[in-house]
């Protein structure tokens, strides 16, 4: 018979009459030896115990000790923690308000180890009940997923499933939003109404594929003329302001809501003139040029302005009318951080070429900086992007154009170097370029698309011409061949030329035709 199996942990027979063991199964958080205690009244009986816990530490399944988190707390400590290193700033905002707004108040009070996918598939079906689109419930049920994995992944007390992505026969079925791209013509008619308009070249690039914010975000630097290419390597991106200073509490207290109204400094209270003669006092003001903005061409004072109340020696501040400041600000609010002197956020454009040069914020947060990075939206969006000759040569006369606007503005221009911007050299901000956007359309008289529609349009040109899919990857920065089924479209025309087609190759034209003619005959 063969031997039966022991324990390589030490087990002895303690003072008590019980039989006791000790087995190392790792180290604990602080580098201490982890050693599991068990115990049994007699020796035969402690060993499968021991056995079970040696098999576990061989496997590497040794359970952690203690008591599991409860859900919200591990998503506090996610969010907070480990998100904001792994993901784009974008996703991390819709990551936080899933989790503030969805998963903390319906399930947070479960622990880790309470959890199963009914408490997913019953919260699935009451935002879907609730009337929720089904979109946003697979966003919050990716939030979940991606959240418990990390708690697997980091050992988490109590969980060793995840019963997020278990759930998912509980989602609603999605609807793919149909994009019909634009044809050739309307491409034609959009390049022609934008032709002699600021950052006309901006657009044509627009159907080479690439995204809004890294149209937004290219330089001058990023264009190898000889060659006809331009590196993808950056975004334009707009990101909430928050405070980079040490105390942001002192920092807010001075423009905070008191119960009795809105602080002096509210920029909602605007200046008045005080003196005797407002429009003599303006009319100083009215041929100056305008603060540097997005919002361009300025519009010229009218006749007799008596705007300019900023500039008055005698100004004073308008009443704020605004209902919110009638609601005094908590106490220690850290807000208001549009007013801190080193604020983030705002108009971001970063790189990813170096760590020294991977954060860069412009605008009116020059100077300041980000708190992420940002880059393009995967590591195939780092891309290389052919320029047609005739784009180059656009390209060309857009950078004449700018050079003019430079020396007009003189000391008012911010040298970003970058290709698109305003009259000031001030980047473009991604909400007026989606207004920018409408109105070429409209003024082409094409039927509104979404500014992404232009990327599918391309994604649709090249494969109709019959462009290699690997170089349509490489060119619209796709991470997985999975992509041109979203993105590529069949045009009506190529769907008519192949039914005819297949016409000629399967019916007898001739022949029916020729039937058809004597049943005709006949008939009459």
């Amino acid at each position: 018979m063969p031997e039966e199996r022991r324990p390589t942990s030490t087990m002895w027979e303690g003072k008590d009459g019980n039989w006791h063991a000790f087995v190392t199964v790792g180290r604990k958080a602080d580098g201490s030896t982890d050693r599991r205690h068990r115990e049994a009244a007699t020796e035969e009986e402690l060993i499968p115990k021991v056995l079970e816990l040696e098999d576990l530490v061989s496997d590497g399944d040794v359970p952690k000790v203690g008591r599991s988190k409860k859900f919200g707390d591990w998503l506090d400590e996610w969010i907070t923690t480990y998100a904001p290193l792994q993901v784009r700033y974008k996703t991390l905002v819709s990551y936080s308000g899933h989790v503030r707004n969805y998963l903390i108040p319906r399930l947070g009070q479960w622990r880790l180890s309470e959890l199963t996918k009914r408490h997913f598939a019953t919260l699935y079906k009451e935002l879907q009940t609730e009337g929720f689109a089904p979109g946003t419930v697979h966003l919050i049920h990716r939030t979940a997923s991606v959240a418990l994995n990390r708690a697997i992944d980091f050992g988490e007390v109590g969980i060793h499933e995840n019963h997020a992505a278990a759930a998912r026969k509980a989602l609603p079925a999605l609807r793919q939003n149909s994009v019909i791209p634009l044809s050739a013509d309307e491409v034609h008619r959009i390049t022609s109404t934008v032709a002699e308009m600021r950052n006309h070249v901006r657009w044509w690039i627009a159907f080479l594929g690439a995204r809004q914010g890294e149209v937004l975000g290219l330089k001058w630097s990023d264009i190898d003329w000889e060659l006809g290419i331009v590196s993808i390597r950056r975004q334009l991106q707009r990101q909430t302001l928050g405070h980079g200073c040490e105390n942001p509490a002192a920092c807010a207290k001075q423009h905070c809501t008191t119960a009795e109204g809105c602080p002096s400094e509210c920029p909602r209270r605007s200046w008045l003139h005080g003196c005797a003669d407002a429009r003599a006092c303006a009319r100083r003001h009215c041929e100056r040029p305008a603060y540097p903005s997005d919002r361009s061409p300025r519009k010229p004072c009218p006749p007799g302005c008596t705007g300019h109340g900023k500039a008055c020696p005698q100004r004073y501040r308008s009443k704020c009318k605004t209902a919110s400041h009638n609601i005094a600000c908590p106490n220690g609010c850290t807000g208001h951080a549009r007013f801190c002197p080193q604020r983030t956020g705002g108009l971001v454009l970063s790189e990813t070429a170096s760590p020294a040069t991977a954060e860069q914020t412009v605008g009116r947060t020059r100077g300041r900086k980000s708190k992420r990075e940002l880059r393009p939206k995967s590591a195939a969006g780092m891309r290389r992007l052919p320029l047609p000759a005739v784009v180059r040569e656009e390209l060309q006369v857009h950078k004449a154009r700018q050079e003019m606007e430079r020396a007009e503005a003189g000391t008012l221009w911010h040298d970003d170097d970058l290709v698109f911007t305003n009259r000031f050299g001030l980047p473009i901000d991604p909400s007026r370029d989606w207004e920018t956007w409408g109105e070429i359309l409209d003024e082409a008289e094409v039927e509104y698309i979404e500014l992404h529609g232009a990327r599918h349009s391309a994604a649709t040109f090249l494969g109709t011409l019959g462009v290699d899919p690997v170089i349509r990857m490489a060119m619209l920065g796709w991470s997985s061949p999975e992509m041109a089924k979203r993105y590529q479209h069949v045009p009506d025309e190529a769907l008519v030329a192949a039914g005819d087609r297949l016409g000629e190759a399967a019916f007898k034209r001739a022949a029916a035709t020729g039937a058809a003619t004597k049943a005709l005959g006949a008939g009459d």
